[in-house]
């Protein structure tokens, strides 16, 4: 079983991996650092073939476009496990998927503007967290695609339970004042999985 958070863009400026990176890190660690965890995280990535799972030769400086072939494995050093990252172009299905949210949610039809426009761009980013991941990947994956849509103007949405389906999609700044914090979970489900995975993450990172 896996979660996902999609990211849709809201612009064609692309960020670079490192950009991504570099904004997740400071989110991932400001949010430690609110719950008294006081290790620095740094994100890695590499670029790994979908079907041989084969790293692929890249930098860090390369835009986050790649080929339907080859997605992005983000992890930490030393810390089991990770989180992938697929470029997908849009297809008819998505556009359906999208009127029909257009039709019934709330929260779409607030960002109805990013949506359409996005349909238009034809494109969008997946980060997946596969079960049983440490805490950190858990908390880490919502960072990265919170960080990536920050960079590209863009809105994050699931329906497949990594958060409450309620409030997407969302923004970045939306998105990282409740992301994580089981306080403000209406959901009961994301409040016990928060704060079960806050309290192996203050043990896994002594």
């Amino acid at each position: 079983m896996s979660t996902t958070f999609d990211v849709l863009p809201g612009t064609s400026v692309v960020p670079t991996y490192k950009e991504v990176i570099e904004l997740a890190n400071l989110n991932i660690n400001t949010f430690l650092s609110r719950i008294d965890v006081q290790k620095k995280m740094s994100l890695s990535v590499d670029i790994q073939n979908i079907a041989t799972h084969e790293q692929k030769i890249f930098n860090v400086t390369d835009i986050m476009i790649s080929d339907e072939e080859h997605y992005a494995w983000f992890y930490f050093d030393n810390v089991p496990g990770g989180t992938d990252c697929y470029y997908y172009k849009n297809i008819p299905i998505d556009r359906e998927i999208w009127e029909d949210e257009l039709r019934t949610n709330l929260n779409a039809q607030k960002k109805q503007d990013i949506i359409k426009n996005n349909l238009n761009l034809g494109y969008r980013w997946v980060f997946r967290r596969s079960a049983g991941q440490p805490g950190i990947i858990a908390l880490s994956y919502g960072m990265l695609a919170a960080s990536l849509a920050e960079l590209t103007n863009g809105i994050i949405y699931t329906d497949d339970g990594a958060w409450d389906y309620s409030l997407f999609p969302t923004t970045a700044d939306d998105f990282l004042k409740w992301y994580f914090r089981p306080e403000l979970a209406s959901n009961e489900d994301c409040k016990t999985f928060a704060q079960d995975c806050i309290n192996f993450l203050r043990d896994e990172l002594k």
